[in-house]
């Protein structure tokens, strides 16, 4: 076997399951996967591989995974990355959002969370599991609707880190950098800044 297919055979790095056989030796499905060779950040490759639309084959017995099936992107259904758009401050605490997250028309969000014109935030829209990864009969589990707060109307819900069942601060906008495309799901685990350039890694 070629070290290009014991690298394919890695790439999901036992994060998928067959549901067939539940074996995890998965590999994407082509034929032929030539990619140009470029230097990658360690959050670009994980934005690049969040957002593989490619089908998975199971190496074991053959069976196709539909990259809609694949984990994490059923539990980010409904979560989108989105740039605020305009900020209106009401009632003192509130603040009435719109914010572009790769629909037609930009997302009307309601929130008590300090955001800032052009800030890169993460959006559960209306359909959406709130926490990220819950079912629907947990318990807590709140599904997004569309509603209205101070007669202003909210349209989804902004998040902070449990929302998205990261680790991290109640209340406070969950960061995220402008690697993740605007109308994208969100990464897994809550990246990190460091050093000058404000790289963000898995934390």
């Amino acid at each position: 076997m070629s070290d290009s297919d014991e690298e394919e055979e890695d790439y999901y790095q036992g994060k998928l399951t067959c549901s067939s056989c539940d074996e995890t030796s998965m590999m994407r499905n082509v034929e032929d996967d030539v990619e140009e060779v470029v230097s990658l950040s360690e959050e670009e490759k994980l934005q690049r591989f969040t957002h593989d639309t490619t089908s998975a084959l199971c190496l074991s017995c053959g069976e196709e995974m539909e990259a809609c099936e694949f984990p994490w992107v059923k539990r980010f259904e409904h979560y989108r990355v989105g740039v605020v758009q305009s900020v209106e401050v009401f009632k003192k605490k509130y603040q009435a959002l719109e914010i572009d997250v790769g629909a037609e028309e930009a997302l009307k969000v309601v929130t008590t969370g300090k955001v800032a014109e052009g800030q890169r935030v993460i959006v559960a829209c209306v359909g959406a599991l709130v926490p990220a990864g819950a079912e629907p009969d947990d318990e807590g589990v709140i599904v997004v609707k569309k509603g209205s707060v101070g007669g202003k109307p909210s349209h989804g819900m902004l998040c902070d880190s449990p929302s998205l069942s990261w680790v991290g601060a109640k209340g406070v906008a969950a960061k995220i950098s402008d690697i993740w495309p605007i109308g994208s799901i969100p990464p897994i685990t809550k990246q990190r800044a460091v050093g000058a350039g404000g790289e963000y890694v898995g934390s």
